[in-house]
């Protein structure tokens, strides 16, 4: 892929907080917002809800966070703009003789200097690891081995930004194991859904008498349960 299909794909993945990896890791958005002393939750309410000036902090969030995450990715990109391989040991050098990690810089220029470098690790870690997968060509040969008669490597389907371990593409692909889901990073989106539905409904001044979900089962594998946890 080009590097900036890996950037975009990675900034989404880096949007969510992953509370069940270990070490536990947060949102990219989230680390950033913490830095000025604000919550992320609060800054996009606030954006929803028109409030100009945090409608210009979450852009300037939004712009950071593609920032660093360029910053990572241009460390494995290639003269011709593609990421063909990923290269953690000269982003190590580069953080011990420079100083810092490039992306702890790059969110410096784009106006937050105090980010946790401690809070990234974790974080860019895992991204790095996102990233591996996303370049690993696995199609071809997956579907060589079953042209064959080999045997092709299981994976689970599902959304690759709330979980990159379906990548790379080429598996023998299963949907889910129901008693995993709704994970921890579906049920804090769905709760941000339902106390949205109960604000609407609180300045209507009235409840429903009974509400009805329809649990598609396409819809609670791409998002691991985000309806049932509604």
């Amino acid at each position: 892929p080009t590097a900036e299909e890996s950037i975009a794909t990675l900034v989404n993945i880096a949007q969510l907080d992953r509370p069940e990896e270990v070490p536990k890791i947060k949102g990219l958005p989230r680390i950033i917002a913490e830095s000025i002393g604000r919550t992320s939750e609060e800054i996009y309410r606030n954006s929803d809800r028109g409030v100009l000036a945090d409608v210009t902090k979450l852009q300037e969030i939004t712009l950071a966070c593609r920032a660093a995450v360029r910053a990572m990715v241009d460390m494995s990109t290639n003269s011709e703009g593609r990421v063909d391989d990923v290269n953690p040991f000269m982003r190590d050098m580069f953080s011990l003789f420079s100083g810092g990690s490039p992306w702890k810089k790059a969110l410096d220029e784009a106006g937050f200097p105090n980010v946790s470098e401690d809070d990234m690790k974790p974080l860019f870690n895992y991204l790095q690891g996102a990233l591996g997968l996303i370049v690993k060509n696995n199609e071809l040969p997956g579907l060589i081995k079953a042209l064959d008669g080999e045997f092709i490597e299981p994976g689970p389907g599902g959304d690759p930004i709330r979980n990159p371990d379906v990548l790379p593409t080429g598996k023998n692909m299963h949907a889910l194991d129901p008693n995993s889901i709704p994970t921890k990073a579906a049920a804090d989106v769905a709760l941000i859904v339902v106390d949205r539905l109960l604000e609407g409904l609180n300045k209507q001044g009235e409840y429903p008498e009974s509400i009805a979900f329809t649990l598609w089962g396409t819809d609670n594998i791409k998002t691991y349960g985000e309806s049932l946890a509604q």
